[in-house]
């Protein structure tokens, strides 16, 4: 896709002016047959609301920064306010006021879509007002429309508001009930935490506990000491009694029973009698007997006392029954007691300050429990203090509800249509026609693989355009031996050739190149003639000029120079001549050539070498010393050595007979297609063929026919030729 500069679209809409102007007209025949005929002008009519901004209602929760919105109106954006205008109840509305007092002949179900599609709304930036426009064919209805969709939305922006108040005032009465009963519940919480700690004041019962545990601390202490006492001076009075605490308990019991001691008394009186009745008599001594049965007696009577007395039956082994050893016994038996009971009160101490040590241990974490539940009642009633007054101030905003949407501007009677009109229309349909010509000029140019002016094949070839000939059609390319006359100054074709003349004098001049070979893009015989005119035109100036047809297969300017084409005197005759002498001495006599040259009948100066063709393989006579060497015996001879060559976009020729000249000219045609001139440029590239210049044929259009049917009148005098006729391409 090429770039169009300014003075190529230029161009593009000077040769489209035809174009442009016929959809042009077009576009206004369309535009005035549809406005007249077929369009309806619309009428517009706008009412403006003005959307206020009240204060609202905003609740926070406790200390949390997180506050809740309840506004008493919509608090949404201006464009949201367009969606509620926009919406599909409001147009409902709309339609049954509407239809009702005009009795549209439309159907029910779409009539609020088209409400909708006669509504446009927009908001002027950086405002709060609403314009609400409707736009209908009768200019009653437009403005009708407009007036209800405001007053219906003034209604329904009314009735939110209320409904807005409503909500809010239930929300906050939800939350104030779920706050009450989280209130009562953390209170019921404190009470329950209370009882089950028996405690109304933590910080009090901390104090308490300290000060019980430091008493019972003492006392433990004090009791401690005082068993520690007792027990030694138990243990001294044990000593001095020579006998347990149980046993001397026993002897202290028997001891003090009369019973027992009478009855001991006369048991170790009996015992004394015994031992001194044994002395003199022997054991079956009926005394003996006697006293040993009554000792059995009372043993067994002494036996029953110590039951009674130790509530056991033991052998009796100490007795105290004086007042010395009770009182020891005494004083034993009480430090002994006052010593258990010393030690089970400190038992008693320690158990009981173990326990008020770990009441002490759950004194910090019952302290963090009930400050969290003091500090959640206080939040919750904070909390309930402020849906209360939020409560209230509801039940004020909404005795004062109010519409928060203002009318500012009625929907008045529109006088005008709306844009466009009719004649606005009609030239908004010329307008579309002109650039659908312009549209298509470029779009075709786009496209199209030819191109529109000589200079830019110039570009693509890198080589500078010698000259534009002028068209001529194929009926006068057929015409053998069409070399039309230079001297026809009054000929639109000859001025033509005389500025290719002139440049290739000049450039030819400049650069030193005499030798040039004629090719083309075209697969045409055209190369030929112009060629014929180009020599024949120098020739006329005063110059020597030969023409070398080194078209190999199919050569044609014997008729051009209306010479005979000889079967031995011919360019392919004179190589292989010149080919074996070379090869067989080394050299050949180049003044041989003038057997080869034939004069032009149409100039002094003017000679040519034809081709006798029937060459399977071209490229061994171009390619060959024998070539080269002709071509630079003739640059030394003429002026100019201008060399026929087949097209080269068909066959190779020239570029390989391009060592042999100085220079190229190709000849194409600005309608040849692009990519058929880019290839062979980069073909002419990729081997270094030298280009000398380009001769372009300009376009088959108004100027180039005129000339046609001028040039015809020159050669109508001319017989056409059977021969070959040679193609065109268009």
């Amino acid at each position: 896709m090429e770039n169009l500069s300014i003075n190529k679209l230029t161009g593009l809409l000077r040769n489209n002016s035809k174009t442009i102007f016929t959809f042009t007209a077009l576009g206004l025949a369309a535009g005035i047959i549809y406005s007249g005929l077929i369009y309806k002008p619309s009428f517009s009519s706008t009412a403006k609301l003005m959307i206020t901004d009240d204060d609202q209602i905003t609740i926070s929760e406790g200390s949390n920064p997180k506050a809740t919105n309840y506004g008493s109106k919509f608090s949404n954006p201006v464009l949201t306010q367009l969606e509620i205008i926009n919406s599909n109840d409001l147009a409902q509305q709309v339609w049954n006021e509407v239809n009702a007092k005009y009795k549209l002949n439309i159907k029910a179900e779409n009539g609020p879509e088209i409400m909708k599609a006669a509504l446009k709304t927009q908001s002027p930036p950086g405002t709060d007002v609403v314009a609400i426009s409707a736009k209908w064919k009768n200019p009653e209805i437009a403005r009708d429309i407009a007036q209800s969709y405001a007053s219906n939305y003034i209604n329904f922006n009314l009735n939110n508001a209320r409904q807005g108040l409503m909500n809010t005032k239930n929300t906050i009465k939800v939350k104030l009930d779920n706050a009450e009963n989280h209130l009562a519940n953390v209170r019921q919480q404190i009470r329950l935490f209370k009882i089950k700690n028996s405690s109304v004041d933590i910080n009090a019962e901390s104090t308490s506990l300290v000060t019980q545990m430091s008493d019972l601390e003492n006392k433990f202490y004090e009791v401690a000491s005082s068993a520690s006492r007792e027990s030694g001076k138990a243990g001294s009075l044990s000593g001095r009694i020579g006998m347990p605490w149980k046993k001397s308990v026993d002897a202290v019991a028997l001891g003090s029973n009369p019973n027992f001691t009478e009855l001991i008394g006369k048991y170790n009186l009996s015992k004394e009698e015994r031992a001194s009745l044994g002395a003199r008599y022997s054991i079956t001594n009926p005394k003996i007997e006697q006293i040993d049965a009554q000792l059995g007696q009372m043993q067994a009577d002494i036996t029953e006392q110590v039951k009674l007395n130790t509530g056991k039956s033991s052998e009796v082994k100490n007795v105290i029954a004086d007042p010395v050893r009770t009182n020891l016994m005494q004083s034993f038996a009480d430090s002994s007691a006052s010593s258990s009971g010393y030690r089970a009160e400190s038992g008693r101490l320690k158990a009981a300050l173990a326990s008020l040590k770990r009441k002490s241990k759950l004194i910090p974490q019952k302290q963090f429990t009930y400050a969290q539940l003091t500090q959640e009642e206080e939040n919750w009633s904070h909390i309930v203090n402020i849906l209360k007054e939020k409560e209230i101030e509801s039940d004020i905003r909404l005795s004062e509800v109010k519409a928060h949407t203002n009318l500012i501007e009625s929907a008045i009677m529109p006088l005008a249509p709306e844009f466009p009109g009719r004649f606005p229309l009609v030239f908004m349909f010329a307008m579309l026609g002109s650039l659908l010509g312009v549209a298509n000029g470029i779009i075709s140019y786009l496209i199209k693989d030819t191109y529109e002016e000589a200079e830019d094949i110039e570009k693509d070839v890198n080589a500078p355009i010698l000259g534009i000939i002028p068209w001529l059609d194929k009926q006068l390319y057929g015409e053998s031996g069409t070399n039309i006359s230079i001297e026809e100054s009054a000929s639109f074709y000859s001025l033509a050739y005389q500025k290719l003349l002139s440049a290739m004098k000049i450039r030819g001049y400049r650069s030193g190149v005499k030798s040039i070979a004629f090719t083309s893009t075209d697969y045409s015989k055209v190369r030929s003639t112009i060629l014929m005119n180009v020599a024949k035109a120098l020739s006329k100036s005063g110059q020597n000029v030969i023409i070398v047809d080194a078209d190999f297969r199919t050569p044609s300017l014997h008729k051009e120079a209306s010479v005979i084409n000889s079967h031995k005197n011919n360019l392919r005759e004179l190589l292989m001549e010149s080919t074996r002498s070379l090869h067989s001495m080394g050299t050949y006599e180049w003044s041989n050539v003038v057997n080869y040259i034939q004069k032009s009948g149409q100039s002094e100066k003017l000679h040519i070498i034809t081709n006798g063709g029937n060459v399977s393989e071209p490229s061994e006579f171009l390619h060959s010393p024998a070539f080269s060497g002709l071509i630079k015996h003739l640059s030394k001879t003429y002026d100019w050595v201008l060399i026929d060559m087949p097209p080269v976009a068909a066959v190779p020729d020239c570029i390989t007979a391009s060592a042999a000249y100085d220079g190229l000219i190709l000849m194409t045609g600005i309608e040849t297609t692009k990519s058929t001139i880019k290839k062979v440029a980069k073909m002419l590239n990729d081997y270094k063929t030298p280009v000398f210049g380009i001769i372009s044929r300009e376009k088959q259009e108004e100027e180039a026919v005129s000339s046609n049917q001028y040039l015809k009148q020159i050669v109508s005098a001319m017989m056409p030729s059977n021969d070959e006729e040679a193609e065109t391409v268009k």
